[in-house]
């Protein structure tokens, strides 16, 4: 085996501080995520961490950051992405890209978004099943109007 470099130390040195440094702002931005999104849902935060060292990104894909911790939210962190994908952050996954996007309007409008959707969504099973109620109902009618009332006896309608 040959000697190593004084400048192979000296690199490898450098390569660690960097990486130390990388972390440390990527921490920090994510700290900022995370506290802003709780803020958001009215959470709490007990702790956190993330995944930084053989997993970064993270195991499920270079477009998530997987987080795990132990906080609180009184309101769902569901939201609309900028993609129109519905996404939670309840299970610890963020997208990667918010280190490097600014993600606050995407996060709150996404909110606003799925709660209209979902209200829209409740409002149409509303209208579908009085419509289908309606429908039942004009065809008993129907039925009744064409049989005798000792029929109508009979069958106790």
């Amino acid at each position: 085996m040959e000697k190593l470099a004084p400048s192979n130390i000296t690199d490898a040195l450098n390569a660690h501080q960097t990486y130390a440094i990388l972390v440390e702002t990527i921490s920090k931005r994510m700290s900022y995520i995370i506290e802003f999104c709780l803020k958001t849902c009215n959470g709490r935060l007990e702790w956190w961490d993330w995944h930084n060292e053989k997993e970064f990104p993270s195991a499920y894909g270079p477009d998530i950051i997987n987080i795990t911790g132990e906080w609180v939210f009184k309101e769902k962190m569901d939201f609309i992405d900028k993609y129109g994908k519905e996404q939670s952050l309840e299970y610890g996954y963020i997208p990667t890209r918010w280190l490097y996007e600014d993600f606050e309007d995407e996060f709150v409008n996404g909110i606003k978004l799925l709660q209209e959707q979902k209200k829209e969504k409740a409002r149409k099973d509303t209208e579908k099943q009085q419509k289908k109620k309606q429908a039942k109902e004009e065809l008993l009618a129907s039925l009744k109007s064409k049989l005798t009332p000792e029929e109508l006896k009979v069958l106790k309608l």
